[in-house]
């Protein structure tokens, strides 16, 4: 539901009582969730409830059933429990936006789980300037058994993949904007045990978990194809454990209010440096096994920082191929998942 939309009826949520279940949804015009519960219906209607108070309401009942009936004739509804009785004013169902007809194409199956960490690997990575909207979002394309997701803002970049089951032979690649995502993933996160069902439909993305349905837009525009500027060969690797570099960059970003950590590759492990005057001077070394020329590198410490804290691996690659361009954070147990941030141009 959207509280900050000026159409008062996307305040609501539709409810539907038809069959043997109750039909709930919500939407803000660009994500819609729907849910299906079972219910013992009487008599089919539907009304549309204002959401904040169904929501406080409801939270606050006790475990129990519920008996809704609805005045048709002023979309009045009556919750009744065991010990009380709620009475409240809704709108027509007919103000409710109505679903999109558009023909849907065969759905692909992914595990919650991993989509999950997927989408909770790139969605740090998504920009903020509306001016791109594309940016804003989350390339999502498959090709074959394979589902890639990428995010970018020019600054850092987060890709990675998972397997699917793509029965129909399906391809596509589109823009899936950054606040579903966000959305999608506390979803998965509470339905993880079962799969998830993943359907295009025209302008529009379904996900499907059970009786769970979250509806999206599209973004419109071209993703940039940033993975083709990325280096083909990396001479320095530095393998590191993924935990223990966060909390040393986390301890140096306490002393770089500028925003700057620097990483500088030794043969005896990894440094972690950060330096201001009016604060103080950390110099700190992170066991590591360090390959190739050395180096030292600035980088964005909120960046970084994000980056290690969305990834879920034990271990990480740290590898460059200048001090000029691009370090990729690429995980030793997932290698097809990175993140790449852009150094700074000075330290």
């Amino acid at each position: 539901m959207s509280t900050r939309n000026t159409i008062p009826v996307l305040s609501g949520i539709y409810l539907e009582a038809v069959g043997q279940e109750l039909l709930l949804k919500a939407t803000d015009l660009e994500l819609a969730i729907h849910k299906r519960i079972p219910a013992d219906v009487l008599q089919e209607g539907a009304v549309v409830l204002p959401g904040r108070y169904l929501l406080e309401l409801v939270r606050r009942l006790p475990p129990q059933e519920l008996e809704v009936s609805l005045d048709p004739r002023n979309s009045t509804t009556t919750i009744s429990s065991a010990d009380g009785e709620y009475t409240m004013h809704g709108f027509p169902a007919d103000q409710f936006p109505a679903d999109s007809n558009e023909p849907g194409l065969p759905g692909l199956m992914a595990s919650s789980r991993a989509l999950r960490t997927l989408l909770r690997e790139v969605a740090f990575a998504t920009g903020h300037d509306e001016s791109r909207p594309y940016i804003t979002g989350v390339a999502f394309s498959v090709k074959g058994e394979t589902a890639t997701a990428t995010a970018a803002d020019g600054a850092v970049l987060a890709t990675g993949r998972v397997q699917v089951e793509n029965p129909g032979d399906m391809a596509f690649a589109v823009i899936l904007p950054g606040r579903s995502i966000q959305e999608l993933g506390r979803l998965l996160s509470e339905h993880d045990h079962a799969p998830c069902e993943i359907c295009p439909s025209g302008s529009q993305f379904t996900f499907r978990l059970g009786n769970l349905h979250l509806v999206t837009r599209l973004l419109s525009g071209v993703f940039p194809d940033w993975l083709r500027l990325l280096p083909t060969e990396y001479p320095t690797v530095v393998r590191v454990a993924r935990e223990r570099l966060l909390q040393a960059c986390e301890r140096a970003a306490l002393l770089a209010p500028k925003g700057t950590v620097g990483l500088e590759a030794r043969p005896d492990g990894l440094h972690i440096l950060a330096s201001t005057p009016e604060v103080g001077r950390l110099a700190e070394r992170v066991p590591a096994e360090c390959s190739g020329p050395g180096f030292t590198v600035p980088l964005n410490a909120d960046y970084l920082l994000a980056g290690l804290r969305a990834g879920g691996s034990v271990d990480i690659w740290l590898e460059i191929a200048n001090p000029r361009s691009a370090v990729r954070f690429r995980s030793v147990q997932s290698p097809d998942s990175f993140f790449v941030v852009l150094p700074l141009l000075r330290f």
